[in-house]
């Protein structure tokens, strides 16, 4: 029944009939918030990871001191669809509320949490919304996603008129995973148009993003975190799970040693 239901409700949002796709999973989603099924006790906590470096960070980053269950239907994709659709109507209120929950149940899914953190940028909360960007960076593990946070920081710094740090910020998120943005391009022509100053270059940049504690790049314990575990799990034998931290590892850092050893692994596992 619950993917039915998600698949009629995206099917209803790429036909623009939000309103129709709120109506359809308002009910299935209340009946899930009026019940206790899947809510902490004094002993688990409910989570629901996409993949496994995703738990590795909850784990890491967070330390839960609770027994960790996953639910049997995925309530961070459930409360994430939901809150979107408030978001898109503009209900931002409950869009915040019902996307808290689906960070709750997954707080490490950058797709989650950017779209729960868009909230405060709705209510013109920057403040909150450029901590939540920030205590939420090192959870990044794939180069899209971290240049999804300069950009998050670029929009915070041009709020503040602070427009040297903020094009570096637009500048450095197309370098990170070496694309072009639409919306990083148009802020860097904004900046272009209504600043005076000297434009930073790429290592002036890093310096300007250093002066307020921004790293330009991965978290260097996330990386370390992948490589550690690619390391353990070659030593127990488990080429499977130490080829798919290695692979983590070199989407993080590009490494062409570790793209030879994912090969040789690969070839040993053929």
């Amino acid at each position: 029944m619950y993917e039915n239901v998600l698949n009629e409700v995206n099917d209803l949002v790429k036909e623009n009939k939000i309103k129709q796709a709120k109506e359809k999973l308002e009910n299935y989603v209340e009946s899930f918030r009026d019940s206790n099924l899947y809510c902490e006790t004094e002993n688990t906590t409910y989570k629901y990871f996409y993949s496994p470096f995703e738990k590795d960070l909850y784990q890491y980053y967070l330390k839960p001191t609770k027994k960790v269950d996953a639910p049997m239907i995925d309530m961070t994709n459930l409360y994430l669809a939901y809150g979107s659709i408030l978001l898109e109507l503009k209900e931002v209120g409950e869009a915040q509320y019902y996307l808290g929950k689906a960070v709750y149940y997954n707080p490490v899914n950058a797709a989650t949490n950017f779209e729960y953190i868009e909230t405060y940028r709705y209510n013109n909360d920057m403040e909150t919304f450029y901590s939540k960007t920030k205590d939420f960076a090192k959870f990044c593990y794939k180069k899209d996603d971290f240049s999804r946070i300069l950009r998050n920081f670029g929009y915070y710094f041009i709020e503040q008129g602070i427009y040297d740090v903020a094009y570096s910020c637009y500048m450095l998120s197309m370098v990170v995973n070496g694309k072009e943005n639409e919306k990083a391009i148009q802020e860097l022509n904004y900046i272009d148009q209504n600043y005076d100053g000297e434009i930073p270059t790429a290592s002036e940049g890093i310096k300007l993003l250093k002066e307020y504690d921004i790293d330009f790049n991965i978290c260097p314990e996330t990386i370390t975190l992948a490589i550690e575990n690619y390391k353990h799990y070659y030593m127990e034998g488990n080429k499977e799970a130490s080829l798919y931290y290695l692979q983590v590892y070199y989407q993080m850092t590009g490494d062409e040693e570790a793209l030879e050893q994912i090969n040789e692994l690969k070839e040993e596992l053929q």
